[in-house]
């Protein structure tokens, strides 16, 4: 997700509009666990950097974002770990209704991302069938290290991840070095956090 978000603002948004440092093509929230639809829109504004969300209701947080998203030029709205959206509940109803109306609402292109989406609660019942028409799924296999043209796709996503890291001793291009070690560990399902039992490559 992280990457999609940083291929469509670097290489596509940015090319197009040069010098618009206003402009906020991308923007990245994480569904709350339990979530309500003040918990999400909440998401969205926190990431904004809208203020005073304690003394505004739904309606006016939802308002003031969409205006303000609008306003900024977006163009993907990336929604991660929609598998917590229960649809049976009426909180996550209500969510997954705010979802929907997000959608209708700014005028971007949302991408979800979850675990097993497709046999989650997010997809059940007459709000989950209305949702599910609305997006293709698309089912991200772990990635392969097999042939060469493999292993430059595992090695651009590894750079993309070492470039990113914001660690005061870090060299770049050290996790390069341990592409290989890296997908042994992994299988090719890249998390952004290793387990706890987890050791680095020495």
């Amino acid at each position: 997700m992280q990457q999609l978000g940083r291929t469509v603002e670097e290489l596509a948004d940015r090319r197009r509009h040069p010098n618009q440092d206003e402009r906020l093509p991308v923007l990245f929230i994480t569904v709350p666990p339990s979530s309500t639809p003040k918990m999400l829109i909440s998401e969205l504004a926190r990431f904004l950097g809208l203020p005073a969300l304690e003394r505004m209701n739904q309606i006016q947080i939802t308002n003031a974002v969409c205006e303000l998203l609008c306003e900024m030029g977006t163009q993907l709205v990336l929604v991660d770990d929609v598998h917590l959206v229960d649809t049976r509940s009426r909180a996550g109803a209500e969510t997954s209704d705010q979802l929907k109306y997000l959608g209708e609402r700014i005028p971007v292109t949302f991408v979800y991302s979850g675990i097993d989406v497709e046999t989650s609660p997010l997809l059940t019942g007459v709000r989950g069938s209305q949702l599910a028409g609305r997006f293709k799924i698309v089912r991200n296999q772990p990635l392969r290290y097999g042939s060469p043209a493999d292993q430059q796709i595992w090695h651009d996503l590894v750079h993309g991840m070492d470039s990113a890291l914001r660690l005061r001793r870090h060299r770049p291009g050290t996790l390069l070095t341990h592409a290989a070690c890296l997908h042994a560990r992994t299988g090719g399902a890249w998390a952004a956090s290793p387990p706890s039992s987890a050791k680095p490559p020495s």
